[in-house]
């Protein structure tokens, strides 16, 4: 009897405990009465965060308890829950980052998509590079030498760097069908980076056939009422290999103008040792004619007016890159260089309408380079070439996010590259000037609906591409959608489960049509466009600040372009297929406040699918060359007032290096990274400093055959 009067007592206390709880919810706004999105509500025990349009809810808060409102660039607001108002405004605050002074941030570049957005943020000062910043994720690959100045490409869940459309702000960098080199996007100008995989966005139009690779820059506001103000900063930075960068920023603004300039010098030598294997021994070598020298300059400026906003972006470099070449061929490429000049220009215009908020993207590229080997000991390798690339095109987009069950965007989007390639030597295999226009609209729509204790979120787009050419063989247009969603379940801790189905292309590049740089290679006019079928699915699960996250997708791509030996040279057909199917495992852990713990693992299996006349090939089934079987990251970081450290350990499986041989493989191979860097403040003055030690075990591996990597490597500034 007595344990029975227990029970009950404990059930009435349960439910008294019940009923004394609320459920709240409102939404988040900035002062000018901008919904916030990724504002942290936090309870004593529990945390949630607002969606694109403000709105958040929290069940089983009691009437007393503090709810506190968290977000970069604004102050903390503390609300009991019982007085919760229904909206809650923020207000702006200063930070530093890096010497300038932000306000706010940027999300005006942001990928629509909400439901299977990867954002990677930018936290630390230790990055020279969008390339550093992306080296330690297990869902993606780098591609190229990890030193400054060397070329490095991305590839997106084991599909090819090709396939992986770079966008700046919501413009895409990559020439057609060509990857594009993250190193040249300077970290100090990133705020944040997206990655959606398998298929990407029917928003992003060709090349998006793994996945889109989104790099926001960040943004300067300012408050009304506060004074213009200057601030700048200085940077130099050393590392390994003689490899030297000088750095200045600066940044004025006032209430309606802001302008930051961000200027940097950078040379090294990378002449690093590389052990040479011979049949029954070996040699260590030194890399040879590897200097890198480049000059870089950012300019922003944005300004508010009555009718409208608007900014500018000017991305400008001038570089000098030797060029070595593959080590069993030295004499080939003795003293080669490649010189060039990029301009990128981004103007934007926003204006508001009501609850529909129009915007206009403006973008004009240039890019000249110029390869010179005339002191090749081979004279048939004693070749000067000038390649030119513009591109150059406008996209306007209306979007309205009334309220948190619609929001939709549409718009409109022109685009045309140029390209033109001469060979001084052999001006009879220079690509005269030739063109690539595109016409495309696009529209997508994210809709919500509460299901107690549900919430289903669904994603649909879809965009129309109508290609042109110059020389008429047209390709043809090109419909991409993309449907997908999650059902989200939140209570004691949060669980979202969710997938989608997509389609995708990629048109070939200028060298794959018009190529005749040499008498055994010739292009093929005639090429169509790579296309894609692609499906994904995942599970999240989070609890305050810890996270786990299971993602699995695949591609399938028919008419894929592939280089092979005809009669007389070298040509590319369609003559591919493949399927790549990836499985991803990653989440972090706070013990503690100051300890973060993370983990993520990538297992890819990409496999030939060609058929020859309907028959399976002679690579059917075979593994694709040069996509790693496997990628595991693991890192433990300390965060303690100004102090922070960071160990990482790398695993990188093996790779093959031949369609054909299943002996030449490249083995497996393993890292352990550190990092160190503190921030001391005193009065307006801000110290940083930063040490990263790389590869602290001194492995010595390839990605790429016959191409050698560093070994140990450091960097401080």
């Amino acid at each position: 009897m007595r344990n029975q009067k227990i029970i009950l007592s404990f059930v009435f206390l349960m439910i008294s405990l019940h009923l004394l709880s609320l459920e709240i919810f409102g939404k988040v706004f900035s002062e000018n009465e901008k919904p916030l999105e990724n504002v942290i509500v936090a309870a004593k025990k529990k945390a949630v965060i607002s969606n694109a349009v403000g709105y958040f809810r929290m069940r089983n808060v009691r009437p007393n308890e503090k709810i506190r409102f968290h977000k970069i660039g604004f102050e903390d607001t503390v609300f009991t829950a019982k007085n919760l108002p229904e909206k809650i405004f923020l207000h702006q605050k200063s930070i530093e980052i890096n010497g300038m002074k932000i306000i706010g941030e940027k999300s005006a570049g942001t990928i629509f998509s909400k439901v299977n957005k990867i954002v990677i943020p930018v936290s630390g000062d230790n990055s020279v590079s969008a390339a550093d910043i992306l080296r330690n994720n297990a869902n993606l690959n780098l591609r190229g030498i990890c030193l400054g100045g060397e070329k490095q490409t991305i590839s997106v869940a084991g599909n090819l760097p090709r396939h992986t459309l770079v966008m700046l702000d919501g413009i895409p960098l990559n020439a057609a069908g060509s990857d594009f080199d993250i190193s040249t996007i300077p970290a100090e100008i990133i705020a944040h980076i997206e990655i959606l995989e398998n298929g990407g966005s029917s928003f992003a139009g060709s090349g998006a056939i793994g996945g889109v690779v989104n790099i926001v820059t960040r943004g300067v506001s300012q408050k009304q009422n506060e004074k213009s103000n200057f601030v700048f900063s200085l940077q130099q930075t050393e590392g390994s290999f003689g490899f030297s960068k000088t750095e200045f920023s600066a940044a004025l603004h006032n209430r309606n103008l802001q302008i930051s300039a961000l200027i940097s010098n950078e040379f090294t030598r990378n002449n690093f040792k590389y052990e040479y294997k011979l049949a029954d021994s070996s040699e260590w070598k030194t890399r040879q004619n590897n200097e890198k020298l480049s000059t870089d300059l950012n300019l922003r400026i944005s300004h508010h007016l009555r009718l409208f906003d608007w900014s500018y972006n000017l991305i400008w470099q001038q570089f000098h890159k030797g060029l070595p070449g593959p080590i069993n061929a030295l004499s080939m490429n003795d003293r080669a260089h490649l010189d060039g000049k990029v301009y990128r220009n981004f103007l934007n215009l926003t204006h508001q309408i009501g609850g529909i908020s129009l915007k206009s993207d403006l973008y004009y590229f240039d890019e000249f380079t110029r390869f010179e080997n005339t002191a090749s000991t081979v004279s048939y390798y004693d070749l000067i070439s000038e390649t030119n690339y513009r591109k150059q095109g406008g996209k306007l987009t209306a979007a309205s996010e009334k309220n948190e069950f619609l929001s939709w965007q549409s718009g409109a989007e022109f685009k045309r590259e140029d390209f033109r390639y001469s060979l001084e030597n052999f001006p009879s295999f220079s690509i005269s000037p030739v063109f690539l226009k595109n016409y495309a609209i696009f529209t997508a729509a994210n809709s919500q609906q509460r299901i107690f204790p549900f919430v289903l979120k669904e994603e649909i787009s879809a965009r129309y591409d109508h290609p042109q050419r110059s020389d008429e063989l047209n390709f043809a247009d090109f419909l991409s959608w993309k449907i997908a969603g999650y059902l989200e379940f939140d209570w004691l801790l949060t669980a979202r489960f969710g997938g989608g189905l997509a389609n995708s292309y990629s048109l070939p590049s200028f060298y794959d049509l018009y190529w005749k740089g040499d008498s055994g290679a010739i292009g093929n006019p005639f090429l169509k466009p790579e296309t894609a079928q692609n499906c994904f699915a995942f599970l999240k699960i989070f609890y305050l600040k810890n996270e786990l996250n299971l993602r699995c997708g695949k591609n399938k791509i028919e008419e894929m372009i592939f280089w092979h030996r005809s009669v007389n040279s070298w040509k590319p057909d369609n003559l591919a297929a493949t399927e790549i199917s990836n499985l991803e495992f990653d989440g972090k852990l706070f013990p503690v406040s100051f300890w973060k713990i993370g983990w993520q693992m990538n297992f890819v299996r990409a496999l030939d699918k060609t058929l020859n006349d309907g028959s399976p090939s002679n690579t059917f089934d075979r593994p694709l060359i040069y996509t790693p079987e496997k990628k595991f990251v693991i890192f433990s970081e300390l965060s303690r007032r100004s102090l922070s450290t960071k160990i990482t350990y790398t695993k990188i499986g093996k790779q093959r290096t031949s369609r054909f041989n299943d002996n030449k493989i490249l083995p497996a191979y393993d890292l352990i990274d550190a990092e160190i860097s503190f921030q001391k403040k005193i009065k307006k003055l801000v110290v940083k400093g930063f040490l990263n030690l790389n590869n602290i075990f001194d492995k010595h591996y390839e990605i790429y055959l016959l191409t050698p990597r560093p070994g140990f490597n450091w960097r401080t500034g």
